[in-house]
């Protein structure tokens, strides 16, 4: 993403995983896959991993394209310039298998 939050990249195989084509999610928010069973408490974490340029590892709900959920499991670092300046924000995203209790 780029400071703004916006996805700027996504590869291929975010369809294999969400149903969306990357052109789909292009310059759209990462909320785009969020919905009413996305944990509000890991969300909060990543927004303030996010603000204090930290990286992050965690496991959400989100949701495809269908409307179908599935846990994700998100590892985000900020990125920086040769200045040390903050430019963007890289998520490897895959699908998480959470053993059921």
């Amino acid at each position: 993403t780029n400071l703004k939050s916006e996805i700027i990249y996504a590869s291929e195989n975010v369809f294999l995983m969400t149903g969306y084509h990357s052109i789909e999610v292009i310059g759209k928010k990462p909320t785009l896959f969020q919905g009413e069973k996305t944990e509000t408490i890991q969300k909060e974490l990543i927004k303030n991993a996010i603000v204090n340029q930290q990286p992050f590892d965690t496991i959400l709900t989100n949701y495809k394209k269908d409307g179908t959920s599935y846990k994700c499991h998100i590892q985000g670092f900020p990125m920086y310039n040769n200045y040390g300046k903050l430019t963007n924000f890289v998520a490897i995203e895959k699908a998480a298998w959470v053993a059921k209790k």
